[in-house]
């Protein structure tokens, strides 16, 4: 009995087309991303209070539905290039990074302390680390 899996979630590195998971926005949705950035600027309980149903994107939420039918049905993950976070601060970053999540399901805490958001990065230099990450 032949038990391999074969649908697109099994996969190795190799497998992997970097151009079909690899996506990256077009000016207009950059430009609805800024629009959006200041609606969520200005909401009363701050960018975790709002989800897709308080945030319209007609634009942008069009391809982040193809995608998260790639993730949910294909691969399982998809790559987003081309925020321009160079010129955003860190916390309009995290609030479009929050903005962009809610398309793709509901945001849940990400650790103990009850963090829905939370910045990754590399603190220990390559050592590893039973915490997960830091």
């Amino acid at each position: 009995m032949d038990t391999a899996i074969t649908d697109r979630s099994a996969w190795r590195s190799a497998d992997i087309d970097m151009d079909r998971q690899v996506h990256v926005l077009a000016p207009a949705h950059v430009a609805e991303l800024d629009a959006v950035l200041e609606q969520v600027k200005r909401h009363p309980g701050g960018y975790l209070a709002t989800d897709a149903s308080t945030v319209r994107m007609p634009v942008l939420d069009a391809m982040l539905e193809d995608l998260h039918q790639e993730v949910r049905e294909g691969a399982g993950f998809v790559l987003l290039r081309g925020l321009p976070v160079d010129r955003w601060t860190k916390d309009e970053v995290r609030a479009m990074a929050w903005t962009i999540a809610t398309r793709f399901g509901r945001p849940v805490t990400q650790n103990a302390r009850g963090q829905r958001v939370a910045d990754v990065m590399d603190v220990i230099k390559g050592t590893a680390s039973p915490r997960g990450y830091h």
